[in-house]
């Protein structure tokens, strides 16, 4: 501690030294008043790395609440009653935040940072795979926005495996609006336009038109080599809705259930007994 000073006895040394010197030097207020302040730097470095280690700690188990709640489709707004309510349950690992990490605008954030630690790890997988196939589904959400569903299709060590990209925006359902929202996502995601080779959707028009669809727009614009794949699942929707068309009973009975059922003033018990 005494040699901290740049210049001073004890760091250049004496030609006559004194154990009284020493002695004086070490009685000295000053020198009391440093012993001192070592000790209180030392305590504090302390308290402070302990209070990091905490709050690392509770910062920790928020993101996983956070994270819990969007897997299960629980809304946002309820994540500060969601901390309240581990807290009271004995989750103590969350106390140190419990006042300045339970906002809602600190739930947002912590969903931003998630978001990117996995827009990261999505990118570094789809720059490792050589090829993707990409599937696309138009759909309204409860305030009937236009929403476009995408997701890639890879093969992963000789396994396949489907990764949700994301649930854009779109401001109509046209094939230039589908198609340029594709492209933009692939940009985002930094993946190559030669390594699209597949194109998956439900069959609509709109994608599959062999003049102006999103299929014929992107094997024009980027991957001449482009496969286009009309899902099964909506193959077997299609087949099984019109295959009463052959028989005038089903199809008369298909309607008039069609026409029960939707009818705007039918009673939830009369849907039970139809049933």
């Amino acid at each position: 501690m005494c040699k901290k000073p740049k210049k001073n006895v004890f760091t250049e040394g004496c030609s006559n030294f004194r154990t009284t010197t020493l002695e004086r030097h070490a009685s000295a207020a000053d020198h009391r008043q440093s012993v001192q302040d070592e000790i209180s730097r030392s305590t504090l470095s302390r308290m402070v790395k302990n209070q990091f280690s905490e709050n690392d700690s509770a910062i920790i188990h928020a993101l996983r609440t956070i994270y819990f709640l969007a897997k299960q489709d629980i809304a946002t707004s309820k994540y500060p009653d969601f901390v309240d309510f581990l807290i009271q349950q004995g989750c103590s690992a969350l106390v140190p935040i419990a006042k300045s990490y339970q906002s809602y605008s600190i739930a947002k954030y912590f969903q931003e940072s998630i978001y990117e630690v996995i827009l990261r790890d999505m990118r570094e997988k789809l720059t490792d795979v050589d090829y993707i196939s990409v599937l696309c589904d138009e759909s309204c959400d409860i305030t009937s926005t236009k929403k476009l569903s995408v997701c890639a299709r890879i093969s992963s060590g000789c396994k396949p495996e489907t990764i949700f990209l994301e649930n854009c925006e779109i401001l109509d359902g046209k094939a230039d609006t589908i198609a340029t929202s594709v492209k933009n996502l692939l940009t985002k995601f930094e993946v190559s336009p030669d390594k699209v080779v597949g194109l998956g959707s439900d069959g609509a028009s709109v994608i599959t038109g062999k003049h102006n669809g999103v299929s014929t727009t992107l094997k024009r614009e980027r991957n001449p080599q482009l496969i286009q794949l009309h899902c099964i699942a909506h193959q077997l929707a299609l087949v099984s809705s019109q295959a009463a068309n052959g028989v005038p009973d089903l199809k008369t009975y298909q309607e008039f259930m069609y026409h029960v059922l939707d009818a705007p003033k039918i009673r939830i018990k009369k849907v039970h007994s139809v049933r």
